[in-house]
Formats: C-alpha cells, sequence, structure tokens
C-alpha cells in the first residue's frame, strides 16, 4: 500500500503541500499538463524554485498571476471548472471533496451554506492551483492512505478581505476542530485555511509516522520565517497492506475498589459488558492498611465514556474513576452459527495476515447446549470448534 505522511513540523499550507510532493519526486509534466486542462481564463505562472530556510532546503511554489485579479468565485464555480477539465474522476473526487470541506468551514463562521459562499479566498487562482496540483500528484503517486502529524496552534492576527482578524483564522479554526493539535507558542499563522482543508480531508490518521518502508522524501517551503524552519516535509512509502489488523481508539477505565462485598463485583462486570464495554477484568490488589481489594479495568470506545462513567460510579463504591486513550490493532472478526450433534453453536472466526484461521467457540453458547443435553462443557467446545474447522477448511478448497 502506498501511504503518504504529512509532517506538518512548521504547519502545512496549499503551496507548502505542492511543493514537499514535487520536490519528492513528483511528475512535474503531468502536474503541467493537469493544471493546463482547468482552462483558467486567468493567466498564471507557476514558479518552482529551490530555496532554503534556516539552513535547510526545500521547494518554494509561488503562483503568479500575469493579468487582472482573479474574480470571486463560488463553489459552484469551482466545482464547473473542475468537472469541465479532462483530470482523471479521482484527480476531480479529491480536489472537489479539499474544496467542498473548505466551503463548509467558511461558510460556517460566515453563517452562510457553502454554495452561497462567494469570496476571494476560495476562488483565488492560487487557492486552485494548489488544491488540484496536489489533487494531481497524489494520484500520479498512486497513494492510497494519507496520515498527518498533530496539527501545531499558533497565535497572532492577520489581514484578510474582511479585515484583521485573529489567528488561527475562522475558517482554520472550524477545519481543525476535532483533530489532533500540539502546543507551540509561535506567532504566525502556521496552519492556513487552504492547509487545514487538505490535511483533514486526506487524512485517516493523526499521530505518529507509521512503520513505513520509504521511498519518497520531500520538503515544501512555506513564504513567513519563524524562529523554527518554515518547512512541510512529506515521506512516501509502503506501508504493509495487512487487511487482517484493524488500528483503533479504545479508551481504558480503571478504579481501585476495597469497601464493598466481592460477591457483588460480578454483577457489575455483566452490567459493564450490556452497557457497550469491550472488556471487563478484576485484578487483586493489596490496598492501603494492607486490605484486599480489586482493581476494576475496562476497556470501551469513547463514545460510550459517559455511559461507562456513570455505571461504575453507580455500582461501585468508588468516588473516581482513572482514564486513559490507548491505541490497539484488533483481527476483524465475525460470528458463525455451526450447527453441532448437541445443537447450534455460535463461533468467533478470525483471520491471521498469512491466511491462518483462529477459531474460538463462545463460551455461554456451549454452555447453553451443554446443559440442554447433560454433557460436559469441554466436550460441546470440542466438537463446534472441529466442525467449524471442518466447515472452513471446506470452503476454502471450493473457493
Amino acid at each position: 500500500m502506498n501511504v503518504l505522511y504529512l509532517d506538518c513540523f512548521s504547519g502545512i499550507s496549499g503551496d507548502m503541500a505542492l511543493g514537499a510532493l514535487i520536490d519528492a519526486g513528483a511528475n512535474q509534466e503531468a502536474l503541467f499538463n493537469g493544471l493546463k486542462s482547468l482552462s483558467l481564463p486567468e493567466s498564471y505562472r507557476l514558479l518552482i524554485k529551490e530555496e532554503k530556510r534556516q539552513g535547510w532546503r526545500g521547494l518554494k511554489v509561488t503562483v503568479q498571476i500575469e493579468n487582472s485579479a482573479s474574480p470571486f468565485r463560488s463553489l459552484k464555480d469551482i466545482r464547473l471548472l473542475i468537472t469541465s477539465s479532462h483530470l482523471p474522476p479521482k484527480v476531480q473526487q479529491t480536489a472537489m471533496a479539499i474544496f467542498a470541506r473548505l466551503a463548509a468551514a467558511e461558510g460556517k463562521v460566515h453563517g452562510i451554506s457553502p454554495e452561497e459562499v462567494h469570496f476571494h479566498e476560495v476562488g483565488a487562482v492560487d487557492a486552485l492551483i494548489e488544491i488540484v496540483g496536489t489533487a494531481i500528484v497524489l494520484a500520479e503517486f498512486k497513494i492510497q492512505k494519507i496520515y498527518c502529524s498533530p496539527l501545531p496552534l499558533f497565535s497572532g492576527t492577520t489581514h484578510c478581505q474582511h479585515g484583521i482578524i485573529p489567528l488561527p483564522a475562522p475558517a482554520t479554526a472550524e477545519l481543525i476542530k476535532g483533530v489532533p493539535t500540539r502546543a507551540t507558542g509561535i506567532t504566525g499563522e502556521l496552519v492556513t485555511p487552504t492547509g487545514a482543508s487538505i490535511a483533514t480531508t486526506l487524512a485517516a490518521e493523526f499521530g505518529p509516522m507509521p512503520a513505513l518502508n520509504i521511498t519518497h522524501i520531500g520538503y515544501g517551503l512555506g513564504s513567513q520565517d519563524f524562529p523554527q524552519p518554515n518547512f512541510l516535509r512529506v515521506f512516501i512509502g509502503q506501508e504493509e497492506n495487512n487487511k487482517t489488523l484493524k488500528g483503533e481508539d479504545i479508551l481504558v477505565l480503571e478504579t481501585n475498589i476495597d469497601d464493598m462485598p466481592p460477591e457483588i463485583l460480578p454483577a457489575v462486570v455483566s452490567k459493564l459488558l450490556a452497557a457497550g464495554a469491550q472488556d471487563v477484568f478484576l485484578t487483586p490488589l493489596i490496598m492501603k492498611k494492607g486490605r484486599p481489594g480489586y482493581q476494576l479495568t475496562v476497556l470501551c470506545y469513547p463514545q460510550v465514556k459517559e455511559k461507562i462513567m456513570t455505571l461504575i460510579l453507580k455500582e461501585t463504591s468508588t468516588l473516581g474513576v482513572r482514564m486513559r486513550p490507548e491505541k490497539r490493532q484488533v483481527l476483524p472478526r465475525e460470528i458463525k452459527t455451526i450447527l453441532t450433534p448437541y445443537g447450534p453453536v455460535e463461533v468467533k472466526i478470525a483471520c491471521l495476515a498469512n491466511g491462518e484461521v483462529k477459531l474460538k467457540p463462545e463460551f455461554d453458547s456451549c454452555y447453553e447446549c451443554a446443559l440442554k443435553n447433560n454433557r460436559p462443557i469441554r466436550e460441546v467446545y470440542l466438537a463446534a470448534q472441529n466442525i467449524a474447522q471442518e466447515t472452513l477448511t471446506k470452503k476454502n478448497k471450493n473457493s
């Protein structure tokens, strides 16, 4: 899988994104040919120049307008320009997704719909060239997934069509809402609305760079000078296309309990699982003053956090709960019902990267069948496991 990582060390803007991708080895002929098909009425030049920022080299991209000022374009105008071009459908879709997100953010802060947005920032030629150009080179690299580092926060003011506004610009603030960020203490615009739209539209995940076999690295230089070198760095490489593993965010909730009857805890565990917890377990502890106790640990998804937290506080004697976010890799699994001599048994099935299958009969299902047939649970469990394995083997041979 071809992967792009956006290392937003000093932020991201449209010209920095395009410059970094060109520096990484993008096909410039394909880029210029694709941009020509936009048939823009304005005359412009795309200047690509190697420069340095505090001793570090990179490419500086500048869109130079050679005639009158750009018209004020709406999202409809931009959509017509892009869809009327000869750009591949994938490039058109990528560019329009970025513009649609940008227009939605601008519309939100101005109190109008995205289709009503008419302003220079969206319709300018430089925004068109930077966004469409980025979409073109991403397609040339055959990028299948994009990761991005946390975006840097900054402060100060900037001038726009509406006068002086605070930084981050209102549209940028709207775009990065819900996205991981990091503090910098820098005064100046590190992330522009165009850059924020590119990053938040395209990135599937925000965080550290994944393990890659890196093949290309590029540096796109910004226009301003900051206490640190002003560049966007991109890494392109191959990530193992392991469809068997899925990364996900999980919350770990924990509390220590030593002042309630322990026989109540199994019922609490059952209620937590029924409320949406992914896993619940108890760990014996020796608490202060030598008292025996238990650590209650709950794994859950963020969306059920409040429900799980409330249940812990209501059902146990604890007065507080510790919480921490974690990431985990899990095997996608499915539950299938296998017909056994003892009745139907549910079996959990997951596949490893090498094609090996993991089977696990569900205990409750085996227990129910064992009770009905007055047979040992282990006997029902092994029968379900063997039948499930035979069924899968037969299915694989036929396919």
